[in-house]
């Protein structure tokens, strides 16, 4: 079998332990609020002992997230050496006194800042491609360094980023809604759609899926279940409020809790 070396731990993974961890890295990536977390965890606590439920947990617990930032350096010359000259000048007046380890190479950061400097005011177009360089290479040096911080004091991660002059760097926003109500083609009628359920790798799972709707938010009355993530509700009095929510059943995961109904004015 073929061997896929892993660079960052220096080890080799075979292909089936290769495609299992980006499988499951994939599937661990899409938890994205607390209630997937403890669906999710409980799915793979059912799971028999072995290298893959190891991975999932092991990998759930990596992708927490982790206030990190960005140097965020503008284009043009004279902009960038400004920008570098700020960063390093707010590590020199460390106000915040989150520095008292200092970044290593302050020195050869403020060499480099002047050595672009003269490089943009006479230097040739390869002078100023090489300062350059070699100013950038200590920029994200200097990244990495206040990145640690951060990651040690998540608390004032903020804080030390906004100290730094670097960006933090926010989170995705995951724009797929759960469960959808629209109103369908035909008069008196509700679009009602959820994800389909799926197991930790991201296959479809055979699930039931309940709906209910109400006049009120308090009495629900059942809709058919379907074995698919989708139904049309009929017969709605055309005009009125009416709230929807829905459930899903499968055999491993057992039944979730019913999520926060929507509402429509029906048409």
């Amino acid at each position: 079998m073929k061997k896929h070396v892993n660079t960052d731990a220096g080890r080799e993974l075979s292909a089936k332990k290769s495609y299992l961890l980006n499988r499951v890295t994939a599937a661990v990536s899409k938890v994205s609020c607390k209630r997937d977390a403890l669906h999710y965890m409980h799915n793979v606590m059912q799971m028999k002992h072995g290298l893959e439920r190891d991975m999932l947990i092991f990998l759930t617990l990596a992708v927490v997230r982790v206030i990190k930032a960005k140097l965020d350096m503008p284009v043009p010359e004279s902009d960038y050496l400004l920008e570098s000259q700020k960063k390093y000048d707010a590590q020199i007046a460390n106000d915040g006194g989150w520095f008292t380890v200092p970044f290593v190479k302050l020195a050869l950061w403020n060499t480099q800042n002047g050595d672009y400097q003269q490089a943009i005011k006479s230097g040739t177009e390869g002078t100023k491609a090489t300062a350059k360089a070699k100013l950038k290479k200590t920029l994200n040096q200097f990244m990495a360094y206040v990145n640690a911080l951060m990651a040690d004091d998540q608390t004032n991660a903020e804080a030390i980023a906004s100290s730094a002059r670097v960006t933090v760097i926010l989170p995705p926003v995951k724009n797929k809604q759960d469960f959808t109500v629209k109103q369908a083609k035909a008069t008196g009628s509700i679009l009602l759609r959820c994800l389909a359920a799926r197991d930790l790798l991201g296959k479809l799972l055979k699930a039931n899926y309940e709906w209910q709707y109400s006049l009120d938010g308090l009495i629900w009355v059942d809709l058919p279940d379907t074995m698919k993530a989708n139904t049309v509700a009929v017969g709605m009095e055309v005009g009125k409020l009416v709230w929807f929510r829905k459930r899903i059943t499968t055999t491993k995961g057992g039944t979730t809790a019913w999520c926060t109904p929507k509402s429509i004015t029906v048409q």
